[in-house]
């Protein structure tokens, strides 16, 4: 899926630093969520969001982050998470509208936008999962779509979100999210664990354990398959090493306690 920061969403609408610092809170609980639920996605932004828009009247987005921020640390935590973790790009370096072309939203222009490009590349991929991120208490607030029009004739709708409950509320939707009750009667399925972490796992063709695939982590080798006898608050994940040794049983998070080791337990 492809999400877009919408730098639209930020047109002065915040009074106060305490304003601010509770939005930027809940747009980084947006990108938290994403990081640990691991589904897969690209991140965009405009090469103009720190340059040409406004958070707190009169103030610039990027000045507002270095002075206004009351909670400096999650300044830093939102650079971590966005910019580096995941890794937002410029889609201007592969820009796909063209300036040529008119693209409006409630009759003002949104050229050279996000809000253009997004609708730009939806319209060349009718099957392009793509979704806008706004900031907090914008004039796109609770809209879960919005229409941007193109060349006076070409409708095409975006859909948007604003916060972690939006976010996972269009996941499910798209059916990207599956999470797992532990009041549930059944062991949970690969997706409803750490293993559909696609950077982290991939399935290898070990012969299936207790009817389960069997995925190797990457950065340690470790073998991983989930315990397909036991459900609800007992589920877990068995862990075992390179030679095939048992190390321990992991949460669905993928947090490895190694008290349960078994010198009897052998990857078969």
């Amino acid at each position: 899926m492809k999400l877009f920061i919408n730098e639209c969403s930020l047109h002065s609408q915040f009074f106060s630093a305490r304003e601010f610092t509770e939005a930027v809170r809940i747009f980084y609980s947006i990108f938290v969520f994403l990081n640990k639920h691991n589904v897969e996605r690209t991140v965009f932004k405009s090469a103009y969001l720190f340059i040409n828009y406004r958070a707190l009247r009169d103030e610039l987005f990027s000045s507002s982050l270095k002075h206004s921020l009351r909670d400096k640390s999650l300044a830093l935590a939102l650079k971590n998470m966005v910019f580096n973790k995941h890794n937002a790009i410029d889609w201007n370096y592969d820009q796909q509208h063209s300036l040529e072309d008119s693209f409006e939203y409630n009759n003002q222009s949104v050229i050279n936008t996000s809000m253009s490009e997004l609708a730009e590349r939806k319209l060349n991929n009718i099957h392009l999962l793509g979704v806008l991120i706004n900031f907090p208490k914008s004039k796109f607030e609770r809209l879960e779509i919005v229409r941007v029009i193109k060349n006076k004739t070409n409708e095409i709708d975006l859909e948007c979100i604003e916060s972690k409950l939006t976010l996972e509320k269009w996941l499910k939707k798209h059916s990207l999210l599956d999470i797992y009750d532990d009041s549930c009667k059944e062991p949970p399925t690969d997706s409803q664990t750490v293993l559909r972490d696609f950077r982290r796992f991939k399935v290898t063709s070990t012969p299936p354990q207790q009817g389960r695939k069997v995925y190797r982590e990457i950065s340690t080798g470790y073998y991983w398959y989930v315990d397909n006898l036991h459900f609800g608050k007992a589920a877990h994940l068995e862990v075992f090493g390179k030679n095939y040794e048992h190390l321990g049983e992991a949460d669905l998070q993928g947090n490895i306690n190694f008290k349960p080791a078994d010198k009897k337990k052998k990857l078969t």
